[in-house]
């Protein structure tokens, strides 16, 4: 017998479809940086499959906000971020958390970036395609 407390089949859960399967590697001793761009990617992609661009060839990029740093890896597969940098990276990006966050929530990129506020380096090219994917 069911407890009277307990409902069931009230609120089927829909099928999940095209979801992107978004990794954060070792999440107990994950940093603040990789938890907030999960939750970022998380939303930004609920419903929606990887943009080509990431489907074609596997992209890496290196992150560092303060001195917190991830390696976001973005793949057929789905996205895997990592505490720390890790293997070759095809582009790279740093600053302060509060340069990101401003960037992330709508602000201007090129200043921060003339500023140097936000340092990037490699392909700079593969950051302005993954910025729609990190806007808040």
């Amino acid at each position: 017998m069911t407890p009277p407390f307990r409902v069931q089949n009230a609120c089927p859960i829909p099928e999940e479809r095209n979801m992107v399967a978004i990794e954060l590697v070792n999440e107990q001793e994950a940093n603040l940086l990789g938890l907030i761009l999960k939750g970022i990617l998380e939303r930004n992609l609920k419903d929606r499959e990887l943009p080509a661009w990431c489907q074609k060839k596997p992209r890496t990029v290196h992150v560092k906000a303060g001195q917190m740093t991830v390696t976001v890896r973005l793949a057929k597969e789905g996205v895997r971020i990592e505490r720390g940098h890790t293997g070759q990276a095809g582009a790279s990006v740093a600053g302060t958390l509060k340069a990101f966050m401003n960037v992330a929530t709508g602000g201007a990129l090129v200043g921060p970036v003339l500023k140097g506020h936000i340092k990037i380096g490699g392909n700079p090219l593969l950051l302005l395609k993954m910025l729609p994917l990190l806007r808040v």
